[in-house]
């Protein structure tokens, strides 16, 4: 689809809500949470100790997964 407002604009603008794109949304952020947390806790080993005294690190295996490969290192 092309853009460029030649036409009626207004016709490409909508007020809905699209719910396929707010998951693919969510789940892409998700992924670059993970990564920079992974990054993260590679980077600054020592931090690890701090995070796995966590109260909740169990809830991160299904949020984190990349993140908890490297906890468990």
């Amino acid at each position: 689809m092309d853009i460029v407002a030649t036409e009626d604009f207004s016709s490409l603008v909508t007020d809905s809500f699209n719910e396929n794109l707010a998951r693919d949304t969510l789940r892409a952020t998700d992924k670059i949470f993970d990564i920079v947390n992974m990054i993260i806790f590679k980077k600054f080993p020592r931090i690890k100790e701090v995070g796995l005294k966590y109260k909740f690190i169990n809830k991160w295996k299904q949020y984190l997964p990349d993140t908890m490969k490297i906890m468990k290192e």
